[in-house]
């Protein structure tokens, strides 16, 4: 599989740029994934990462080296790294958890199928 990847993030007038953005691939495969920590929320920073973390190890596991069910993938890598960021909230006792809002892809053998949360 042949692509090219470019990204950018700008920070604007936030003290601390939430973005996350990250991909991996296999001979077959390939994810990417944006991450964007809600402004307004606490610690967006921390949910968009660990969804970053949590998509990524995913793939790494399931990709040997296609996905059997792309869209199932997505749905469970999403689901997972919801709870990855509630058990996150509960180890350090915070009052609210830290919201992210979540763009995901697969390619795979010539299709793209898509996931997200959020707006």
């Amino acid at each position: 599989m042949r692509f090219s990847i470019f990204q950018d993030s700008r920070r604007g007038q936030r003290k601390l740029n939430q973005d996350r953005v990250a991909w991996c691939y296999s001979r077959e495969a390939l994810v990417m994934v944006l991450a964007d920590g809600m402004g307004g929320h606490p610690l967006g920073e921390v949910a968009a990462q660990i969804l970053i973390r949590h998509v990524v190890r995913a793939f790494q596991l399931d990709a040997q080296p296609a996905l059997d069910e792309p869209g199932l993938f997505l749905s469970r890598a999403l689901t997972g790294a919801h709870q990855a960021i509630l058990d996150y909230t509960w180890a350090h006792q915070l009052a609210d958890p830290p919201s992210t809002t979540a763009v995901a892809s697969v390619v795979q053998h010539g299709v793209a199928q898509w996931a997200h949360a959020g707006d």
